[in-house]
Formats: C-alpha cells, structure tokens, sequence
C-alpha cells in the first residue's frame, strides 16, 4: 500500500527530520494534530503521536516541502546533504539490481 502513501511529510522540520510520515498528499493547509500514528489494527498508538500539519507543495512528486521558507529550506538543506544523497544513490541501485 506504500503507493497509494507516496508522499514524504516531515511533522517536525525545524526540530528533527528524523520523523517522517508517508502520506497520500501534502497538507495544504494548517491543522492542529491531524496527523496521527496507528498501529496495523487501525487503532492510534498513542495521544503523543499525533501532529499538527503545516501548508505544504509536493516536490517531485515523492516529498511534502513546507510552504515556509525556514522548514522549507531546512528540509532541503537536509535533502540535499552529502549523506542523504548518497543514501538514495545507493538505495535506487539496490532496487535496480545493480549492486
């Protein structure tokens, strides 16, 4: 089902990036914790694992990148590092086979 969950949402981003979301679009507008994590039942896993969503565009049709320009551009900058380029390089091979 991760295609129909295409896109990347980071809750946080000028906290930590290390939190991500899969979703099936990009927020457009602001709303106070309407993002929220279940478990596989469907049942939420907790009060705390919810988030407020933000305004956001699709980017490539794979990531959500904040309207604002501060998380927008702390996203990039962390999209556009060294290590996480290299990470999707090697990640892209291993999907073709060719490594």
């Amino acid at each position: 089902m991760r295609e129909s969950r295409g896109y990347t949402y980071f809750p946080l981003p000028l906290e930590t990036l290390d939190v991500s979301l899969c979703l099936a679009g990009c927020p457009a507008v602001a709303s106070i914790e309407s993002l929220c994590l279940y478990s596989p039942a469907g049942s939420e896993i907790d009060e705390y694992e919810c988030f407020n969503s933000y305004p956001s565009k699709p980017f490539f049709n794979k990531y959500c990148l904040p309207s604002d320009y501060h998380q927008r551009k702390a996203v990039l900058d962390w999209l556009y590092s060294a290590d996480q380029v290299m990470t999707r390089v090697v990640g892209d091979l291993a999907r073709v086979g060719s490594i």
